[in-house]
């Protein structure tokens, strides 16, 4: 029992440290080196905040991106920045000369501009339900 005991305290102290370390790390990350992103081996998280890709991504949800990924297609879900600065996830619909037209799943109309490769900053992975 004493040594199941020690183990948990192990463990517990580990993951406590862990959490410390990673929160330490986002905000060095944001607040002192000004990064948009927080990255972490080529991945980032962002928490949804709007319902335009319901039901594939709800508000709540936090998405994980890969940053690394160059390589978009059509149907390829991607997070970008608008002309606002604020970052949007959405579905590539097409891809044209110009760029490429982006729609939410639960929007109407496509988004007004053409995206450029340059403007997507990850590609859509997978999401943690809220």
């Amino acid at each position: 029992m004493k040594k199941l005991k020690g183990i948990l305290k192990i463990v517990f102290i580990s993951l406590l440290a862990l959490i410390i370390s990673f929160n330490i790390y986002s905000f060095v990350s944001i607040k002192v080196l000004k990064h948009d992103l927080v990255k972490i081996f080529g991945y980032s998280y962002l928490e949804v905040i709007s319902g335009s890709m319901e039901p594939t991504i709800n508000v709540g949800d936090i998405i994980i991106i890969d940053t690394k990924d160059n390589d978009y297609k059509v149907n390829d879900i991607v997070t970008f920045k608008d002309v606002n600065g604020s970052f949007v996830t959405h579905k590539i619909i097409k891809e044209t000369e110009k760029g490429f037209i982006t729609k939410g799943d639960n929007n109407n109309t496509i988004d007004q501009d053409y995206l450029s490769k340059e403007n997507i900053v990850g590609t859509y992975k997978f999401r943690m339900k809220y």
